[in-house]
């Protein structure tokens, strides 16, 4: 844990330190501790190559996790989907996670219909919180395809203020700072002013925006008065938060080298056993903790910056029962981002030529940092990189706010105090806590639905029969099929009948039957739990956004689309005639027991037949077992069949085949004694899945179906389509050293280059090559990454290619 003495540095009036040995700081500070380790917070930020797009391109992009307990275990499972402008998922993937990175591709759709769509990235632990927590970033598709937006919100006002009292509630008779937000549906902000009456029609005070939407004023609110606002030339009015009669105000004011923390107060203090307690901390971590004297109606302490976190972090105000008072965030130094260099061999390039540059990562002190990276080049008319946020501008200042933030690049660009007021009036109207200071200090028992994903899983539950049946009787069986792989799992389900598989690792879908039995071989119902997705609150409406921005990207995109070699296909849409398709669906057979793929061989019994024995492979058969030496030996090979026909040792080593017959099972001999003639079909499973009906299959098994039999007892398996990661590409970068197959091709990349990893080596450099394409003009570069310690770097360039 980190711990600040400050006795000497603090300049304090009515306000006292805690010391190291103070029982209250020692409880806060191990409370802390102990939440870090059981409830670690992970962010996540997604580096793409661009964020405006042409239906039918990839979206490229780069997941980088952090946590805020790295020794502990974290995700290695990340989610990536695409939200359409009606709040619909329409595409989702899951990435496998190596030490926090991960890189793939989206292919999008090219019937995906133009519009604002939302980028969203989460792990299945951040499910357990707020979704304010999830990765979001709005881009921007071009299509010839139109889908309609919501239409007008009828109910929700063209614009809407929301007011927010510094350190969370006004009280009556103490002047209070308080911020107001105007927006629009959308969020935006939106530039108007207005004015505060009391209800006595009274003119209190005027008020307007200073930056986006934002703004603020002081406020002193009367006893037993309602305040309304009113926006100049809307209709609309919000009144303001009650005031309390009784209670504490908390003011933070950046002053020159210092932050000056102010409390006033009217609270009774009789009976007040306590002083009053200030902690200052940041992602779980106590940075400063005092106490103020309750006889004082004004306390005051200023702390030098210096002795503040780098970022974001929380004051909170409480009593020694751990009651909070008043709470907000403060925003006093700037994070030092890593120093990142990039130099091309050439200052201007030509079309299809090759650059080479040169990167090199250092911290602030000029110090070698290694780490890993990713780059992209794009058209500059592709992307905003100014409007849109960065790795810095995500970790320091989106992740820890809630709702829309306009041009976060703006608020970190002067680094003076006028940048820190208006970040100051973001932080009061945005501000979001992910760690919540009552469940840490009373460690609050949260019950968590997700747990953390280390790799690929599924779960499900078995049913019991009876209510007296006991779970540790019960044997499940999983028949896990990918590619080549056929693999047999054992288990027992909890005292639920719960279960869970974990340790896979595969790319996109495997195939699982399960299958569950009692003691008594008594099949038992199993159903999967599927994974659920978050809902996500994502709206484009017709009323508040304009596509003509995405109109005049289509046109200027759609010819920029790469070609292919079938550049000459007519690319204009005919409307033809309506064609019909008919076709006859397979009916299902009741009799069939499995499905083509889960059997070895099917036989179809003949009635005009003699399956007498042939000798061979088959000497020795009788009856009804005599049709087994006529199974397809396409799909069964002699030494399968030899086993079922001795009815003895079992391939695997086990048990020998075991014969079904019209669902109960029988001994050789009884087969043996009836006609050929008499049975319509025979199916047969190897022992690899024959597995799924237990460790007694380990011979195979052999299924004969009688004739003129209705009916077969159910064999209770399930299948389950199991999703695996999703199969990471490799971004194609054309090579025009010499005259190939590219070299004819027309080269109008949207995205220049695209590389998700770039390693550092020991001197903390590395080099990069690609092609420019046909187009002229302007690219930009765009370079982020972090070290090995967790410090996070970005580069913004360009590259201009003119002739």
């Amino acid at each position: 844990m980190k711990t600040i003495k400050l006795v000497l540095m603090l300049y304090l009036f009515s306000f006292t330190l805690f010391g190291e040995n103070d029982s209250l700081f020692h409880t806060v500070s191990q409370r802390f501790d102990k939440y870090q380790l059981l409830v670690p917070i992970e962010k996540i930020y997604v580096h793409q190559d661009r964020t405006q797009y042409v239906a039918g391109e990839k979206i490229w992009f780069k997941v980088y996790l952090s946590s805020s307990n790295d020794k502990q275990a974290s995700s290695k499972v990340v989610y990536v989907e695409l939200i359409d402008g009606k709040n619909r998922r329409v595409i989702e993937s899951k990435w496998k996670l190596v030490n926090g990175l991960a890189s793939g591709s989206i292919q999008l759709p090219d019937t995906l219909p133009r519009g604002l769509y939302q980028l969203r990235s989460y792990t299945q632990w951040m499910q357990n919180f707020d979704q304010e927590g999830f990765f979001k970033r709005e881009i921007r598709i071009s299509s010839q395809y139109v889908d309609s937006l919501e239409t007008k919100l009828d109910s929700v006002p063209p614009c809407q203020i929301t007011f927010f009292p510094e350190g969370g509630n006004l009280i009556t008779s103490i002047p209070s700072k308080v911020a107001f937000l105007i927006t629009d549906q959308q969020g935006r902000g939106l530039d108007a002013s207005g004015i505060i009456m009391d209800s006595e029609g009274n003119e209190v005070r005027r008020f307007q925006t200073i930056h986006q939407g934002h703004g603020f004023f002081y406020f002193q609110p009367d006893s037993g008065k309602r305040y309304i606002a009113y926006l100049d030339g809307l209709t609309l009015s919000k009144d303001l938060p009650h005031a309390n009669s009784n209670g504490i105000v908390l003011e933070a004011k950046k002053l020159n080298g210092k932050l000056r923390i102010t409390l006033r107060h009217n609270i009774d203090i009789k009976g007040f056993q306590s002083p009053l307690h200030l902690s200052v901390h940041k992602e779980g971590v106590i940075w400063l903790n005092a106490y103020a004297n309750i006889n004082e109606k004004i306390s005051i302490v200023d702390i030098p910056d210096e002795k503040l976190p780098e970022g974001i972090f929380t004051i909170t105000i409480y009593d020694d029962k751990f009651h909070v008072y008043c709470e907000r965030l403060a925003f006093v130094n700037y994070p030092e981002p890593l120093k990142i260099g990039l130099n091309t061999d050439k200052v201007e390039y030509g079309t299809r030529k090759k650059v080479v540059a040169k990167i090199e990562v250092r911290d602030k002190k000029g110090n070698i940092q290694t780490g890993n990276f990713s780059l992209a080049v794009v058209k500059s008319n592709l992307d905003n990189l100014q409007e849109r946020n960065n790795f810095y501008t995500y970790y320091f200042l989106q992740s820890e706010l809630k709702g829309r933030i306009e041009n976060p690049a703006f608020y970190f660009e002067k680094r003076d105090s006028s940048a820190i007021a208006y970040l100051d009036l973001l932080l009061l109207t945005h501000g979001w806590r992910r760690y919540d200071f009552n469940k840490i200090v009373s460690l609050e028992k949260s019950e968590f639905h997700y747990p953390i994903e280390e790799s690929l899983s599924f779960s499900g539950k078995i049913h019991q029969l009876n209510k007296n049946q006991k779970m540790d009787e019960i044997k499940l069986t999983a028949l896990f099929r990918h590619d080549s792989i056929n693999e047999v799992v054992y288990g027992q389900p909890g005292p639920t009948g719960s279960f869970m598989f974990t340790n896979y690792d595969f790319c996109d879908t495997a195939e699982v039957i399960l299958s569950a039995q009692d003691f008594k071989q008594r099949q038992l119902d199993i159903s999967i739990v599927n994974h659920k997705y978050p809902e996500a609150n994502f709206f484009v409406y017709e009323n508040v956004t304009s596509l003509n921005d995405i109109d005049s990207l289509n046109v200027e995109l759609m010819g920029s689309i790469p070609q292919s070699p079938m550049e000459g296909i007519d690319k204009v849409v005919h409307k033809i005639h309506e064609v019909k398709v008919t076709a006859k669906t397979k009916k299902k057979d009741p009799r069939r027991l499995h499905n083509e793929a889960f059997n070895i061989a099917t036989y179809e019994v003949s009635r005009n037949f003699s399956y007498t024995s042939t000798g061979g492979v088959g000497e020795g058969f009788a009856g009804a077992l005599g049709i087994l030496q006529f199974l397809p030996k396409k799909r069964v090979n002699d030494s399968v069949l030899r086993e079922i026909s001795k009815g003895g040792k079992a391939l695997s080593g086990g048990s020998g085949p075991i014969f079904v017959l019209d669902g109960n099972r029988v001994g050789a001999e009884v087969l043996k004694s009836l006609p050929a003639q008499m049975i319509e079909r025979v199916e047969v499973l190897a022992p690899s899945s024959a597995m799924i009906y237990g460790s007694g299959g380990g011979g195979g098994y052999a299924f004969f179906t009688r004739t003129n039999v209705s009916s077969v007892a159910e064999i209770k398996t399930v299948s389950y389509k199991f999703p695996g990661y999703s199969q990471s590409k490799e971004f194609y970068s054309p090579d025009y050293t010499s005259v190939n197959s590219d070299y004819f091709i027309s080269d109008h990349r949207n995205t220049l280059y695209w590389q998700p990893n770039i390693t550092l080596n020991d001197e903390g450099k590395a080099e990069i090559s690609f092609f420019t394409s046909d187009d002229l003009g302007m690219f930009l570069i765009h370079c982020e990454g972090r070290t090995e310690e967790g410090m996070i770097g970005v580069l913004q360039s360009q590259l201009i290619v003119n002739q």
